[in-house]
């Protein structure tokens, strides 16, 4: 799954993703990815932080998912310009 509200970066991510071997799906909206997500889970997330949506950015979605215990073990890919580091480490996420 590709959370990106930036349509040419998701296109990028998900064709990168579909030429290897990948079956994607993509949300600009975090709010109806999160809906997607009580009835679907990905192997895998490619997450924009920054989402303009705002009522849910990707921080939001990070908690929802850590708190969920059907939703935590989901993988997922931060795709971001921040540089907040501690906020993801506070999250318990492994920063690579």
């Amino acid at each position: 799954m590709v959370i990106e509200d930036d349509m040419n970066l998701a296109e990028l991510l998900k064709y990168e993703l579909m030429d290897n071997g990948f079956h994607v799906s993509y949300f600009k909206s975090a709010r109806k990815a999160f809906q997607k997500l009580k009835s679907s889970h990905p192997d895998a997330i490619v997450l924009d932080i920054l989402l303009e949506e705002g009522e849910m950015d990707g921080w939001a979605i990070l908690r929802e998912l850590k708190g969920s215990s059907d939703l935590n073990e989901i993988s997922v890919f931060v795709s971001t310009a921040l540089d907040e580091r501690e906020k993801g480490i506070s999250l318990e996420l492994r920063i690579i």
